[in-house]
């Protein structure tokens, strides 16, 4: 086995080590990384890790925290439930790049695009932004010629289908 001998010190990546000579101890200062304003973002899963589960209404709930890298570099990470519902990120984003919710390994999920919305929470610790929703980048990009117009169109149709079908169970 060959062992590479290094020295120096190790930076860390999220802070600037500070030291005292006179105490002869050190400490790292954490830098704030600025908040991911709300909004929609295109973005790309780089990490995927199994957390500590939390108990919810439903009982015990397994949790995922997710790393995202925004189109500017910036990165996101939420802590997703695992709730099988339309409703939660974490089946969202599941659902949307494997296509399945059962039998999946989250690794298959790095690497991915998506599309998510970021809201804030505002607590007493804090202003902490969160993913609520993911979307697929391939399903937004078929809409796309999708204008306001054709979605009147299709409100006027299915209004006009579901008279029709009123009208049939009246008669």
């Amino acid at each position: 086995m060959i062992r590479k001998q290094v020295s120096g010190s190790v930076k860390p990546r999220n802070g600037i080590v500070v030291k005292s000579s006179k105490s002869n101890k050190t400490v790292v200062i954490k830098k704030i990384m600025p908040i991911v304003e709300e909004g929609l973002y295109n973005a790309k899963v780089i990490d995927v890790e199994i957390v500590e589960p939390k108990m919810t209404k439903q009982g015990l709930t397994g949790r995922t925290r997710v790393g995202f890298r925004l189109e500017d570099g910036r990165e996101i990470y939420s802590n997703l439930l695992l709730m099988w519902n339309k409703n939660y990120p974490a089946y969202q984003l599941i659902t949307n790049v494997l296509g399945t919710f059962e039998d999946v390994d989250l690794d298959d999920l790095i690497g991915a695009e998506v599309r998510i919305e970021v809201k804030h929470n505002v607590t007493n610790d804090g202003v902490f932004a969160n993913v609520v929703s993911v979307y697929s980048i391939d399903g937004l990009e078929k809409d796309e010629d999708y204008t306001e117009s054709d979605n009147l169109e299709e409100y006027e149709d299915n209004k006009e289908f579901d008279q029709n079908a009123y009208d049939e169970i009246e008669c």
